[in-house]
Parts: C-alpha cells; sequence; structure tokens
C-alpha cells in the first residue's frame, strides 16, 4: 500500500478487491497510510447469485472493493449510466442492438434431463444448425424449441460467421427511453459476477475451466469509464488472467480512448492438472499474456467497421525484474583489488544481450519503458532508435569514427555506447569530440 501511494498521481484512485475475512484490517490499514479522509468507503460486489463459497453459517455471494484516493486532487464522478442499460453496439433498420449468444456448453442431445435444447434451427445458407459449444464439439441452445420459434418469427436471431461456422445470437433492443444517469450504488448488483469473467476466458481460449474465479471485464470498465481520463494510466499489481488489460483494450474500442496498462503478475506455476497446463500455458503469466494477445485481435475484429479501429493500440511489452546488468565494480571502483580488476575491462555481467542494457538505460534516463523501439542495421551494427531519434543506443564491437559520424546523420539527441566497445583508446576519445562539436549527449556504460 505504501508503495502504491508512491506510484499514484494525485489524483489518482486505488481499489482493492478483498473479502470479508480481512476487509476490516485492510481498512484500518488503508486509513493508516492514505490518512482517514481519503477512504472514500466501501463498494460491496455479489460476485455470484444463487452460489457461492459456503463458510461456516452462510453462502457468501460478494467482495469488497475498498476504495481509496490519494488526495483530495481527485473528484469523485458519480455521473454513472444505469446498470441495466448496457451498451448496444450493432444497429439495423430497428435500432441498436446487443447480442447474446444462444449456444452453450452441455451435450444435451445425449442427456436425458434436457432434450428439448438440442435441435436445429436454419442458418442463412438454408442449412440446418445444430448448438456447438465453444471447444466445437456439440453443445445447447439457451432457450427452448418454443422461445426459438418465437425468436425467428420476430426476427430477433443474428448470425455471425465464426470460423467458417454461422453462429446464431439473440437480438436485443436498446430503448432510449429507459436511459438515465444514476449514482453508483454501493451494492455493485448488475455489473457482472465471476461466471462472467469465466465465459468471457472460455470463449477466448475455446476451453473450460481455464483459470478459477476471474473478475468480469464488466466490473474493471464500469469503474474505469467513469473514473479515468482517455489518457491514464491504469496498474494491477495482481493481474492474474489479465481482466484489466482486456477491460482498458474494450475501453479504449469503445470511446476512442488511450488508457495504457500495466499488469504484474509473479510467474506462479499452474497446477499440473489445469487445463491451462495441459494446454501449454505453464504460469499464470503465460495465460494473461495470451489473454491479451486474443482479446485485442477478438476486439478489433469485432469493430472492423467502427472508424479508425485500424489505429486501436492492443500492443504490449513484457518486462522482467532482475538483477542489474553490471558487475560490482561498476558500482564501487575504488575497491578494485587483484581479484576483480579484469572486470574493469567489461563491467557488464556476460549474459546480457542488447535489450538488457536498452532498457537499463531507458530507466536512468527516465524514458518511458513502452516508447517507441526501432532496430536500425547501420555498417553491420544494430542500433536502437527510442521515440524516433531522442536516443541512438548501440552495443556491438568495434565502434569507429566512422561508424558515429554515419549514426549522428539521423541526428539523435542521445546516444549510449558501450565502453568496451570502442576499436581502441584513441577511438573513444575522438568520438567524445565528434559528440560535443554535434552538440549531442552522450553516455558511455
Amino acid at each position: 500500500l505504501k508503495l502504491a501511494k508512491n506510484l499514484l498521481s494525485d489524483d489518482g484512485l486505488l481499489l482493492i478487491s478483498i473479502n470479508n475475512i480481512e476487509h476490516s484490517n485492510l481498512v484500518k490499514i488503508c486509513r493508516e497510510v492514505f490518512g482517514e479522509s481519503n477512504f472514500l468507503g466501501d463498494l460491496i460486489w455479489r460476485k455470484k447469485q444463487g452460489g457461492g463459497m459456503a463458510d461456516a453459517n452462510f453462502v457468501t455471494e460478494h467482495e469488497y472493493l475498498c476504495v481509496v484516493q490519494k488526495s483530495e486532487s481527485f473528484v469523485w464522478n458519480d455521473d454513472y449510466e444505469d446498470e441495466d442499460i448496457k451498451s448496444y453496439p450493432e444497429k439495423d433498420d430497428i435500432g441498436s442492438f446487443k447480442l447474446m449468444k444462444l449456444a452453450k456448453w452441455g451435450n444435451t442431445a445425449k442427456r436425458s434431463d434436457r432434450p428439448s435444447m438440442y435441435f436445429p434451427i436454419i442458418d442463412p445458407d438454408g442449412n440446418e444448425n445444430l448448438p456447438f459449444a465453444p471447444d466445437g464439439t456439440d453443445g445447447r441452445w439457451r432457450v427452448g424449441k418454443e422461445k426459438m420459434d418465437f425468436l425467428v418469427q420476430k426476427n430477433l436471431i443474428h448470425f455471425k460467421k465464426v470460423d467458417s461456422k454461422w453462429v446464431p445470437y439473440e437480438k436485443t433492443y436498446f430503448d432510449e427511453s429507459a436511459q438515465k444517469k444514476i449514482k453508483l450504488r454501493s451494492i455493485l448488483y448488475n455489473i457482472g459476477g465471476t461466471a462472467d469473467g469465466t465465459n468471457t476466458l472460455t470463449e477466448l481460449f475455446g476451453q473450460k475451466d481455464f483459470f478459477g474465479n476471474p473478475k468480469p471485464t464488466t466490473l474493471i470498465k464500469t469503474i474505469a469509464k467513469n473514473q479515468t481520463s482517455s489518457r491514464d494510466i491504469i496498474l494491477d499489481f495482481f493481474a492474474g488472467s489479465s481482466t484489466t488489460a482486456h477491460a482498458v483494450i474494450q475501453l479504449n474500442a469503445e470511446d476512442s480512448g488511450n488508457r495504457r496498462f500495466i499488469m504484474v503478475q509473479l510467474p506462479e506455476e499452474c497446477d499440473l492438472k489445469s487445463e491451462a497446463y495441459k494446454a501449454g500455458y505453464k504460469t499464470i503469466t503465460d495465460i494473461g499474456k495470451e489473454r491479451i494477445r486474443r482479446a485485442g485481435k477478438k476486439i478489433k475484429e469485432e469493430n472492423a467497421e467502427k472508424e479508425n479501429i485500424d489505429k486501436l493500440d492492443v500492443g504490449f511489452r513484457v518486462l522482467k525484474v532482475d538483477s542489474s546488468n553490471m558487475k560490482d565494480v561498476y558500482f564501487t571502483p575504488d575497491e578494485t583489488n587483484q581479484s576483480n580488476i579484469l572486470d574493469l575491462a567489461s563491467n557488464i555481467k556476460e549474459d546480457r544481450n542488447s535489450e538488457d542494457l536498452l532498457f537499463m538505460v531507458l530507466l536512468s534516463w527516465g524514458i518511458d519503458l513502452s516508447a517507441k523501439i526501432e532496430k536500425k542495421d547501420i555498417q553491420d551494427k544494430e542500433v536502437y532508435f527510442v521515440d524516433d531519434n531522442y536516443l541512438a543506443a548501440c552495443f556491438d564491437e568495434n565502434i569507429d569514427e566512422h561508424f558515429v559520424k554515419t549514426l549522428i546523420d539521423d541526428r539523435p539527441l542521445k546516444v549510449v555506447l558501450r565502453d568496451s566497445s570502442f576499436a581502441s583508446s584513441s577511438v573513444k576519445i575522438n568520438v567524445e569530440q565528434i559528440f560535443v562539436q554535434a552538440n549531442i549527449e552522450a553516455k558511455v556504460i
């Protein structure tokens, strides 16, 4: 919590999801770290309906969201849309509508308890369409034959082509007369539950039981939509399956925002018996990375007709915490002795590559780790250009004056080279003068 406070901007907001076991202790710590007046209160999220984890006396259906501001610079936006009125992205001659998939898991053709949920309907090609689950196996319809006939009669079925198969959805139209703005209620009834989060993952990966109890994107998106600007950074300390990243990309697609996300997750190993491990995902971070890739692709495909959707940024960069790239002699040169004097020839650890060194430089110079990086080949040497020509970095061997003169033709503002890379000591002296005359800030590591 102290680290979170340091990272938050003055107008930043922190939300912490927690169950009832440690809730009271968390509230006390939040008030101690952030101050009494900056603890805004609790939201109660109903994460399960008709089920939940049973403890000693009752079934727990909810979790808490503790809401804390960094300072009074944060202004709570209470102008929420009624949560019964969702986004309706599809349109036809009647109006805007949203879609709900009609097929679901469960092969009722072989089950005697729900035979009425397995029957054919006619697709746009005139062929019989039977329900199939996300993994392609037989499924069942969400409605019975009588309700399906009603949907067909009222033209309330919408077909989409998915992987060469027609998939039917039920259409629900938006009633503009019912639209209204309300304050966010302290109990979040209709904002999605863990079942919705599970269904989203199932649809993305085509497999059930991929990750336990993921939060729904609607929960994150609702808060982010109303409490962030279109260019804010949203950080999740416990990313899990990266629901937050998915929600941010979805929200950016809806309102053309440019929010960025930072997902933090330990490389916790998946259970050897889990479906994720069997599918090749060894750690939770592997699941999260693949989810962001699939979610970004899916969101672009679903919004293909939206203006400027091709400019939606769905990319991300993966960084891992490690020890310094530099040997101890780099930090304590005055303590050099016979045992480590050879380290002066190259003060960089042998197992580090050029990208390791580049990101060390970005950190030391305070350059955004999400800045654009372009790799160019100059005289058979690998050069990284960061944020166009703001920084040029080269860590290859045998740097000479001719290479440097060619490099500065691109007019970089800053240049970083490796100390052991110069062809000779005289070359190093000459290169320093070239940079001075060109008025370019140069650094040697």
